[in-house]
């Protein structure tokens, strides 16, 4: 009698454990996974019913159920459930309910007093709910909300509805007779209303509209409508309707194994031209190659010259076409690439082509040898693009370092550059140009440290270059080194032009001093100080670039780093302090101000095609008033015209519910006449709703 009331036990705590996770899981009994009971009682009913009593909680799968009390029938294959009652699903979801009634399998049944909770984020309450297939949960007298509910009101925002049904596998919410509320008070009446719910990253609906306002324009609005295509690709259709535009705005994207592309355009019928369909394409992609290699494409065409600037589509002066394959290692890079351009102004409408192939290779034998690089560039200008129809370039050098006595490094290099160039028959020179040109450097520093009485460390470092370049046999017109930058980067370089059309030649030594505090509480100090002195004067700079000249122009820099704010500055000036270059920028960081500033001053220089000075002011900031509140500053003002060219300005405000966006901005085009475009823009979302917004999360009032 023992033994058989022990094995009816265990068949008691068996066939609950097992319903009860049937309960739990989703999948049933095509599922062997073990489950796990605890409770503070078992009894045996009579017939064939199966008791749980006190504290009842089931595992199974990676979910859990507790409740007050289960009952399981095994002839019906019912369970009948007393709460209060939680279930937590694997992905999250949470359900409460005050007592259920439910199939074995999960597939059928009635809940009382429903409450889900998607995430964490959306929270559904009903007054019944039933579920069916397996799939469904049938909800009656619904109020959903991704709010925060406190005693002191209603949410922000809720839906209420007559019926809702929830479908677990496409993880859609779907609404009947739904009232939209915003602080209790209904805005809206909907008969149908689908939202996705929080764990679905993808939808196919309707996303965030979003306001304008352009001085071009006129007052609109723009619907985006999201379709999803399948698990890699989707479909962007959005509609902007106007005052004097009527415009749809289409996004492709498609990911595949080895890449992804993207395509945007635009068709419009507008005021601007009447009468003409003016439309914009921007295709781009990027591919893996087999031997690490990557294909890499960009396309834009447009149908005018201003389309893309009018629309906001493009804000650059060209529209850019191109194509490369390039592999890039630790000691090697190899490049491909073909590019056009098209000028977006109604006076230059000729389009340019430029193909090259680089190849760069550095060697390291040994350290007794030093350093080795070997490097190919060729180039190949379409029609109207300079003077040269082709030009191949070809640069072995080698450097080796060493540390001699009282810790002075030095370092010796050689160089050897050889140019091949076919001039177009128009260009006045010979018809194929060749240029071979050697150089030389020797250099030498002496870095000093000292520890201060503080605990900081000054590091002193003087640093000389004596180099040599020769002279190219024939002269070619320098078409790819027009805007020299003098500055810390380039101090120590064979040649200060950036390109290859020019050389800088002769004899040249390099002086540099620079300063380094390191303070024990984190922040540094620099400061350094640079000239450039020549043999001869070749009459190869200009005077805007500060290399011109017997001497150039001395290079001062300096800088503070203090971990939440950082300035740098470098300013160029001759022997009687006259500026020719100089460029400050500082950032910082402080509680909820981000700030990051500039300014930039650059005397006026045919060259570089710079027919007044240049004098410029940028200033990008945010401050976040409260956890929820937060602004943004832009700002660009053009010093030498007198007026600002670019200002914007944002107001966001951002819950776990509700994301709000108030933007303003106004661009100035500064020509010979200055036009002016002013957009506003208003756009709110749902938080909560297919997105997060639990890091904005509010806290009720206590």
């Amino acid at each position: 009698m023992a033994a058989s009331g022990r094995q009816r036990g265990k068949a008691a705590w068996r066939g609950l454990a097992l319903a009860a996770a049937l309960a739990v899981a989703a999948p049933a009994l095509a599922q062997e996974a073990p489950a796990t009971l605890v409770a503070d009682r078992l009894e045996l009913g009579t017939g064939n019913v199966i008791v749980a009593v006190g504290n009842v909680e089931v595992i199974f799968d990676g979910q859990r159920l507790r409740a007050n009390r289960v009952e399981y029938d095994r002839a019906t294959g019912m369970l009948k459930i007393e709460g209060p009652i939680t279930l937590v699903a694997r992905d999250g979801t949470v359900i409460t309910a005050t007592a259920a009634e439910l199939s074995d399998d999960l597939k059928s049944g009635i809940i009382e007093s429903a409450r889900i909770v998607l995430d964490d984020q959306m929270q559904i309450a009903a007054v019944e709910g039933q579920r069916a297939e397996g799939r469904y949960n049938q909800l009656y007298k619904v109020t959903a909300s991704s709010c925060r509910v406190c005693d002191d009101g209603p949410p922000l925002w809720q839906v209420r509805a007559r019926r809702m049904v929830h479908d677990e596998e496409a993880k859609q919410l779907y609404f009947y007779d739904a009232f939209f509320d915003i602080g209790g008070v209904p805005v809206m009446y909907l008969p149908r209303l689908r939202l996705p719910d929080p764990t679905l990253t993808r939808s196919t609906g309707f996303l965030v509209p979003r306001y304008t306002q352009s001085t071009i324009l006129g007052h609109g609005v723009k619907v985006p409508y999201f379709v999803v295509i399948n698990d890699h690709s989707d479909l962007t259709f959005t509609p902007y309707l106007a005052e004097k535009t009527l415009t749809l705005e289409t996004r492709y994207r498609q990911a595949f194994r080895t890449g992804t592309i993207e395509i945007n355009g635009a068709l419009s019928s507008d005021d601007v031209l009447p009468g003409q369909l003016r439309w914009y394409i921007d295709a781009e992609g990027s591919f893996d190659l087999p031997y690490d290699f990557n294909f890499s494409f960009g396309a834009e065409v447009a149908s005018d010259s201003t389309y893309a600037s009018e629309y906001g589509y493009s804000g650059s002066d060209y529209l850019t076409t191109f194509a490369t394959v390039d592999r890039t290692r630790r000691l090697e890079y190899i490049g491909l690439s073909a590019t056009t351009y098209l000028p977006l102004a109604t006076t230059a409408t000729t389009e340019s082509f430029v193909g090259s192939l680089t190849y760069d290779r550095r060697f390291t034998p040994d350290p007794l040898v030093g350093e080795i690089r070997l490097g190919f560039d060729l180039e190949a200008p379409g029609p109207g693009v300079g003077q040269d129809e082709f030009h191949g370039h070809a640069e072995l050098g080698w450097r080796r370092d060493f540390t001699l006595g009282a810790g002075v490094l030095a370092a010796v290099e050689g160089q050897v550059s050889a140019d091949y160039y076919r001039m177009r028959p128009t260009s006045g020179f010979a018809s194929e140009i060749t240029n071979v040109v050697p150089g030389a450097a020797a250099e030498l520093r002496w870095p000093l440290s000292r520890d201060t009485a503080a605990g900081g460390t000054d590091v002193l470092e003087p640093v000389f270059q004596l180099a040599w370049s020769g002279t190219p046999g024939t002269a070619v017109p320098n078409e790819d080194g027009l805007l020299v930058e003098f500055d810390e980067g380039n101090l120590l370089d064979l040649s200060r032009f950036p390109g290859d059309d020019a050389v800088e030649q002769g004899f040249h030594a390099a002086l540099g001093l620079g300063w380094t505090r390191f303070d024990p509480r984190g922040w540094e100090l620099r400061l350094s100080a640079a000239r450039v002195i020549r043999a001869d004067d070749l009459g190869q700079f200009t005077q805007v670039s500060g290399l011109d000249g017997f001497s150039s122009d001395w290079l001062v820099s300096g800088g503070a780093d203090f971990g939440w704010f950082d300035i740098a500055t470098r300013t160029l000036f001759d022997d009687s302090l006259a500026v020719t270059k100089a460029a400050t920028r500082l950032a910082m960081s402080r509680g909820g101000l981000s700030l990051a500033a500039g300014h930039s001053w650059q005397l006026a220089d045919a060259v570089e095609g710079r027919a007044t000075n240049l004098s410029e002011v940028v200033v990008e900031a945010g401050y976040s008033f409260t956890r929820h509140w937060r602004g943004s500053f832009d700002y660009r003002y053009d010093l030498t015209a007198g007026q600002a060219s670019e200002t914007g300005v944002g107001l966001y405000y951002d819950n776990e519910c509700l994301s709000m966006g108030l933007t303003w901005a106004q661009r100035n085009v500064i020509s010979t006449t200055t036009t002016s475009d002013t957009e506003i823009g208003l756009s709110v979302s749902l938080n909560g709703v297919g997105n997060d917004g639990r890091p904005y999360r509010r806290a009720c009032r206590i």
